[in-house]
């Protein structure tokens, strides 16, 4: 992947804000800026589409089989490694989705359900940051 170093939308630095205290900027509020989502719900989300891609294959194709197969024997002592399966099982359930297996199988239903999601996860993002907001100035109200 290759990051680019130029800038394509205008900068939001540190500045004064509404009350005109000198205040810094929290991540969320540079996502609600920017209009897009942080890394972790983009991560989450491609994981998800990903995984729905997987679940309408055949079911012969070696890439479905190695993805839902458990190996079979004894593993290792010690905290067992995590496996892509069930990081995409925690996300679906992040996301509200029970049968996530079964709902991927159909493609549109499987889209808005991630499109729900990205709306939701930036939402309580939104959230997140009011209550940042809401937070400090009862601090600065209270002298700590």
């Amino acid at each position: 992947m290759c990051i680019s170093l130029h800038v394509k939308y205008p900068l939001f630095l540190p500045g004064f804000n509404e009350t005109g205290t000198f205040s810094s900027r929290y991540n969320e509020e540079l996502y609600r800026l920017y209009d897009k989502a942080d890394l972790v719900t983009t991560i989450k989300i491609t994981r998800l589409r990903r995984a729905g891609h997987v679940m309408r294959m055949q079911d012969n194709l070696p890439c479905k089989k190695i993805t839902l197969d458990k190996p079979d024997g004894r593993r290792r002592a010690g905290r067992p490694n995590l496996r892509w399966i069930d990081e995409v099982t925690k996300d679906a359930e992040k996301l509200g989705v029970r049968n996530w297996r079964a709902r991927a199988r159909d493609r549109d239903d499987w889209r808005r359900l991630l499109e729900l999601g990205v709306r939701n996860w930036r939402a309580r993002a939104r959230d997140r940051d009011d209550w940042r907001r809401l937070l400090e100035s009862a601090k600065t109200l209270h002298g700590l």
